[in-house]
């Protein structure tokens, strides 16, 4: 009996990897064949059930939504609906889609991006150039990475590495997305507290980007900015004060018809980062910079995002 109980996971998870598979491929070939204007409505529905999902089993409730989206951080008269919510989340699930197609993230085409202080890009990915790109779990994260790497950014996100090898499709999509800029030798992950590898990252003019919300413990802080208060990792900041990195605020948004709006934000001051006795000053300055993108699209907060985010006493 145990054998064949073993023989009947095997055969459902063959038969999972098999269905994922299937659906990747059909999904990036109407990607290719098909303008966003026409896959954009296609696929709207099944982005639909994936929040309704999300809301009703699988993630947030309504109530933790609500609890970081009312005034000050939204005027009287804009809080969050749960039609706007529902909404919003489909846009953002439809949006996460666009993985499959870096060549679309490569070139623009069908996927228009609006840059909001563009020019703090300048630069970067050079030799003595290195930056970190500091984030948070918020909007399309993954699809900001891929968006980097495809315009040739020598990007690496530090992340818990997972135990099982990337499915074969991740790592063709990966191939896409680095060949045409030379950069499939280059690393894209390294694990949470290999220092020494961030350090040769950024030495060689690399790019970290690194999600601090979440941060406890005797390095993290938790400044609070207009009532709310969000709890954050300042492990990124040592390494920066190490490299000479500079340091930028950055976060993502979707929107319409597969757009998408980056917001980098106000480098920190060098002596805010340079030495640990700065660090509140230079998290409540992260802090105040995101909650600008956070006030116009609440509803693109993710699970990890709301359970660091919250309002002071």
């Amino acid at each position: 009996m145990p054998g064949r109980a073993e023989d009947s996971r095997s055969w459902a998870r063959t038969v999972e990897r098999f269905s994922l598979n299937v659906s990747v491929l059909m999904l990036r070939t109407l990607g290719v064949v098909l303008p966003g204007s026409v896959l954009w409505p296609l696929l709207w529905p099944i982005a639909m059930l994936r929040s309704a999902w999300e809301l009703g089993w699988g993630g947030p409730t309504f109530g933790e939504f609500r609890r970081i989206s009312g005034p000050p951080l939204l005027p009287p008269g804009r809080g969050l609906t749960l039609r706007r919510l529902l909404l919003g989340r489909t846009q953002l699930n439809l949006a996460k889609l666009l993985f499959l197609w870096p060549e679309k993230l490569a070139s623009g085409r069908g996927v228009p991006c609006r840059i909001v202080g563009a020019d703090r890009l300048a630069g970067l990915g050079r030799v003595g150039s290195p930056a970190l790109l500091l984030t948070l779990h918020f909007g399309p994260t993954g699809v900001f990475f891929n968006w980097l790497r495809a315009r040739g950014y020598p990007v690496a996100v530090v992340a818990m590495k997972g135990r099982r090898r990337l499915p074969w499709y991740r790592r063709y999509l990966s191939r896409v997305r680095d060949a045409p800029n030379e950069l499939v030798g280059l690393p894209s992950l390294i694990e949470v507290g290999r220092v020494r590898e961030m350090r040769d990252h950024l030495d060689a003019g690399g790019l970290l980007m690194v999600a601090v919300d979440g941060g406890h413990g005797r390095h993290s802080c938790s400044p609070v900015v207009q009532g709310l208060t969000l709890s954050m990792s300042t492990g990124a900041l040592r390494i920066a004060a190490l490299t000479g990195a500079v340091v930028i605020p950055c976060l993502i948004r979707s929107g319409p018809l597969f757009s998408l709006t980056i917001h980098l934000g106000e480098p920190l001051a060098v002596e805010t980062v340079a030495n640990k006795v700065g660090h509140p000053a230079a998290c409540q300055h992260l802090l105040r910079e995101f909650l600008t993108t956070l006030a116009v699209a609440p509803e693109e907060c993710s699970f990890e995002l709301l359970d660091s985010l919250g309002r002071s006493e």
